[in-house]
């Protein structure tokens, strides 16, 4: 009986990641018998508007501003929202959240926030700006290259007589030759055409 050793069925696992269901039952497994859930790869060479340190005085500082403050939580969504992202995204969040949200959470401070010099105030209020900024270019860039496309055709119902006279015209564009009539019936159908 052959039996795969303890090394290569770690290489393989590896190897190749589980997903979905499979995954989370290959967690329960690792839980239930003691063993470390492999951590999921990192995906590498993503840029971040925030760095790390920057992430951790935004987060602290607009925790401090909305503790100040006990409903902002309830009442300020977009404000929710963006204190939400900041913990799950860490600090692709402001890469991910939407505009329109990064925007709004921005305009439920102003009233919020007396003194926008605090570094990290200031660092989300300027950082989230840049973001803000960069994506709305990039849309716009999008929106002139669908705009400008020339590969873009509008097809309309035509008659079949509409059809006949297109499909001639594009015939002598390839021959340069006279235009002929569809139905001549000045002329026998058995002489030919001069």
């Amino acid at each position: 009986m052959l039996t795969r050793s303890t090394p290569d069925k770690e290489a393989r696992s590896a190897a190749a990641p589980a997903s979905g269901s499979w995954s989370r039952a290959r967690q329960w497994f690792g839980r239930l018998l003691g063993r470390p859930a492999a951590q999921p790869a990192r995906k590498t060479g993503r840029t971040s508007t925030l760095d790390k340190a920057e992430l951790e005085k935004v987060r602290l500082h607009l925790s401090e501003v909305l503790d100040q403050h006990p409903q902002a939580r309830e009442v300020m969504k977009y404000v929710r929202a963006l204190e939400h992202g900041l913990q799950k995204k860490g600090r692709f969040a402001l890469d991910d959240l939407p505009v329109d949200v990064i925007r709004r959470a921005l305009e439920q401070l102003d009233p919020l926030v007396t003194d926008w010099s605090v570094e990290g105030l200031s660092t989300l209020r300027s950082k989230a700006a840049v973001a803000i900024a960069g994506r709305e270019r990039v849309e716009a860039e999008r929106a002139e290259r669908r705009a400008s496309n020339e590969t873009d055709v509008e097809v309309e119902e035509a008659s079949v007589t509409t059809f006949m006279q297109a499909n001639e015209e594009w015939e002598r564009s390839f021959t340069n030759s006279a235009p002929t009539p569809l139905h001549d019936t000045t002329t026998d159908p058995d002489k030919p055409r001069s």
